[in-house]
């Protein structure tokens, strides 16, 4: 099996709370998931795993899908 290094680099990290410059509403980070092609040789996505912290409910969003600001970092 071939390995495969690479490089990535979010300013995120689990269990900042973040809100959406579109959107008034926040979320907990829970995951951040990418997927690598060693085919290309690149990330070719990357998702993050939220968590609304009004309702509770939980979702997956690609990363680009809004600009991100942190409310609250996790220390």
């Amino acid at each position: 099996m071939q390995g495969a290094m690479y490089n990535i680099f979010i300013p995120l990290e689990m269990g900042d709370v973040i809100q959406g410059q579109k959107y008034t509403t926040q979320y907990e980070i829970l995951d951040i998931q990418h997927t690598y092609s060693i085919k290309e040789k690149n990330v070719v996505d990357v998702s993050l795993c939220l968590k609304n912290v009004v309702t509770g409910v939980e979702s997956k969003v690609p990363y680009d899908f809004d600009t991100w600001k942190i409310i609250k970092e996790n220390k």
